[in-house]
């Protein structure tokens, strides 16, 4: 019981200092996001009509997410209700 609940505080620490992070690795953009890899490897590769593919880097061959970018994308896909 003590192990799982150390787990989740490292992940709570894990989510805070990514927060921090200018640059994320796909594991990272994974916790941020909620996505999957699946998901984030399509949308980098096909993307969606309305805002395009995700933004990255390739940095020797590592594929890297500004942060900031991607909540600016992620900013162009959020759903407004009509009234």
């Amino acid at each position: 019981m003590q192990a799982q609940e150390e787990k989740k505080a490292k992940k709570k620490v894990d989510v805070i200092a990514i927060q921090s992070k200018v640059w994320l690795n796909t594991e990272e953009l994974i916790e941020y996001t909620g996505l999957s890899r699946s998901e984030i490897h399509r949308l980098r590769i096909k993307g969606t009509n309305c805002a395009g593919t995700i933004p990255y880097a390739k940095i020797g061959g590592k594929v890297r997410f500004r942060r900031t970018e991607v909540d600016k994308w992620m900013e162009k896909h959020t759903v407004r209700e009509a009234i």
